[in-house]
């Protein structure tokens, strides 16, 4: 026979308040829905922003300066900024879950999906708060440079994409074929427009004159600008969807689990 102990739980008696117990939530995000959400956000953010440039130039009438401040493509703290921000974020926040799975599993160039995660994560602050733009007049005036170098901050970044190229070799050697393509055609988007477009964009800047830029400079520069994050924005979203379903392949059982408590626990 076991007699009382004050070790054991003994049964509420009637009046007593009973403590809420915990609670664990599990959270899955499909991947096809989401990467589908984020493609059509893609769409709508540059068509807003072709609409609020191209506007004032092609349609009479059309003057919406809150509008076409609050789409600007070119922009700083709008919502084409916000958003590749948190394209940004969610491909950052997935390259260091591929790294803390890797590492679980003994992969050996765990560490690389770490420092990727990094650059993401300057890149992101990079973006939002255009600290590219910044350097640029400072590096122009320090080299000389003007023509398709007129946006002189690709030169450091550039050479920025070719050390990260090099120190990559062995990594994406290592990858499996499917995601090691898309890894390479999500980069080479990204370069093509962060980079390849802002030679042409630079162009037409440094041939303007003390006027500014006339309308036909206007829209040329509004549709390289469009492409420019099209390219961009899209290839966050290749990227997000390559680490999706490789996550999904190496960690199935991954999700995200929320723990609900009571107040006083």
């Amino acid at each position: 026979m076991i007699g009382r102990s004050d070790h054991l739980p003994t049964a509420p008696r009637p009046g007593d308040a009973v403590p809420p117990a915990s609670e664990e939530v599990e959270v899955r995000i499909p991947a096809r829905p989401l990467v589908f959400a984020l493609a059509l956000g893609v769409v709508l953010v540059i068509a807003a922003g072709l609409l609020g440039q191209l506007g004032p130039l092609l349609i009479p009438g059309f003057f919406h300066p809150e509008f076409s401040a609050g789409t600007n493509l070119y922009g700083e703290y709008n919502v084409p900024s916000a958003y590749n921000a948190l394209l940004f974020l969610l491909a950052t926040l997935l390259l260091w879950l591929t790294g803390r799975v890797a590492r679980r599993r003994g992969d050996p160039f765990a560490r690389t999906w770490t420092g990727l995660a990094g650059l993401s994560l300057f890149l992101t602050l990079d973006e939002y708060f255009a600290l590219h733009d910044k350097l640029g007049a400072p590096i122009r005036e320090l080299l000389g440079v003007g023509g398709v170098l007129y946006y002189a901050w690709v030169i450091p970044y550039g050479l920025l994409v070719l050390v990260v190229a090099l120190l990559l070799v062995r990594f994406l050697r290592h990858l499996p074929p499917g995601l090691r393509t898309a890894l390479l055609l999500a980069g080479g988007l990204y370069v093509m427009g962060a980079l390849g477009l802002e030679l042409f964009e630079a162009r037409i800047e440094a041939g303007a004159g003390e006027a500014g830029l006339d309308r036909a400079a206007q829209v040329s520069m509004a549709l390289l600008i469009g492409a420019e994050e099209l390219l961009e924005m899209s290839a966050l979203v290749l990227l997000i969807a390559a680490l999706l379903g490789h996550l999904r392949r190496t960690a199935p059982g991954l999700a995200l689990r929320l723990r609900l408590s009571g107040p006083d626990q």
